[in-house]
């Protein structure tokens, strides 16, 4: 009896297991967006169009141990007040937009089901957060110490309720490496080899499967008052009977003066290559890109492009950062099309007009009023080339106000 007692004591002594953590997350935004005069070939006459796009998110992160994650996330998304079309990234109704299983030993890390991948600098595998809806993927991911390994396939959406499903005509996989650079003190190295295999898409007139191979390499990090971020891809593959040969390569450079709430002061520049015309597809393929790749109008993609542009970022508060910066552009190759995000070639422009494309020139400002609650906006002016003018694309204005709040 003693020696139950005792037990029982010793029992009643250890420290209970923490129950398991269910965490409930929620995000909202509300973005209100006027865009007037769009880019669009064979316009008659300026159009403008003014609307507010709606997201929520809520989930619910549920660590049922040390090891074990489950998470579930649902969006609503939907659009008020938009005259034109709708693209396939701004309405959806409500639907899953993550569900996984995450398993975690020390620096394994292994999830699969529905995820977002942003990965990097996000210019190939991105969040999206620019349009109303995110980029997800319906994966497996691997994920040790600063490699990580994944495969499955991008979700196409739907624009009723629970209808977003697995896109099998796309097959996405790759493998990504992240690490420090030992020798050079705040030196990052990201190196990655991604697959990409479309069935039935179009580049120009021809359409036709898509096995695309990418490998590419960056550069990140800052000394002392310099910053960069400096990244180079090259692509290979076929397009039918063609065979892929196309690049792409970027650098981000920065200057912050000394001070508090001190200016920064970056140069970036821009290449994605265009299609010649020669019997080798040549046109970059920016794949899962930011929705906002060079402003948050998103009106010009990183295909067939040469981008020289400037910013000054400034700290006029803690909690307000201001930008403003001017970009010229310039197609790679006037035989290819000017292209919208995410790769969508503007009608009737391949082989039309000069290399110059036109200049833009944009203000931005975000207030984080709370740790949770963030006021941003953007204006941007993007002047077209006459010569573009002359076939119908029409400059255009973009005002972009929205509220995000997350918990």
């Amino acid at each position: 009896m003693f020696a139950a007692l005792l037990a029982a004591v010793s029992l009643a002594g250890e420290p209970a297991s923490p129950p398991p953590l269910l965490k409930l997350t929620l995000e909202t935004r509300l973005r209100y967006e006027n865009l007037s005069e769009d880019t669009a070939a064979g316009m008659s006459r300026p159009t403008s169009d003014d609307y507010v796009l709606r997201r929520a998110l809520v989930g619910l992160d549920w660590a049922i141990d040390e090891n074990l994650r489950v998470l579930g996330q649902l969006g609503f998304h939907d659009v008020v007040g938009q005259k034109g079309p709708l693209t396939a990234t701004e309405e959806s109704g409500t639907d899953i937009q993550q569900a996984f299983v995450e398993y975690r030993h020390r620096t394994l890390s292994l999830r699969t089901g529905r995820q977002e991948m942003p990965l990097g600098a996000q210019r190939l595998i991105s969040r999206r957060d620019g349009p109303n809806i995110r980029q997800s993927f319906d994966a497996v991911r691997v994920t040790i110490g600063g490699l990580s390994g994944f495969v499955g396939h991008p979700v196409r959406i739907g624009h009723k309720a629970f209808d977003d499903a697995t896109n099998r005509d796309q097959t996405f996989y790759g493998l990504y490496a992240a690490f420090k650079v030992p020798p050079l003190t705040g030196m990052q190295a990201d190196l990655y080899a991604l697959r990409l295999e479309r069935k039935a898409v179009r580049f120009g007139a021809v359409t036709a499967d898509e096995d695309r191979t990418s490998l590419g390499a960056r550069l990140s990090g800052a000394h002392e008052a310099f910053d960069y971020d400096v990244e180079a891809v090259i692509q290979g593959g076929t397009f039918g009977s063609q065979t892929i040969e196309a690049h792409y390569v970027s650098a981000n450079l920065g200057y912050t003066l000394t001070g508090d709430r001190a200016p920064r002061i970056a140069l970036k520049f821009d290449q994605a290559s265009g299609d010649d015309g020669k019997g080798r597809l040549k046109t970059f393929n920016p794949l899962f890109p930011r929705g906002s790749y060079f402003d948050e109008a998103g009106r010009i993609g990183p295909a067939n492009l040469v981008r020289l542009g400037s910013t000054l970022t400034l700290k006029p508060h803690r909690t307000v950062t201001l930008t403003i910066g001017a970009d010229g552009l310039w197609r790679d190759r006037v035989s290819d099309a000017l292209y919208r995000q995410p790769n969508l070639p503007v009608p009737a422009t391949a082989g039309i007009g000069g290399q110059y494309t036109g200049a833009q020139a944009f203000v931005g400002a975000t207030w984080q009023v709370t740790p949770a609650l963030s006021l941003t906006t953007h204006l941007s002016h993007l002047n077209i080339s006459s010569r573009l003018n002359g076939i119908g694309i029409a400059d255009s204005r973009y005002i972009g106000v929205w509220l995000g709040w997350h918990r």
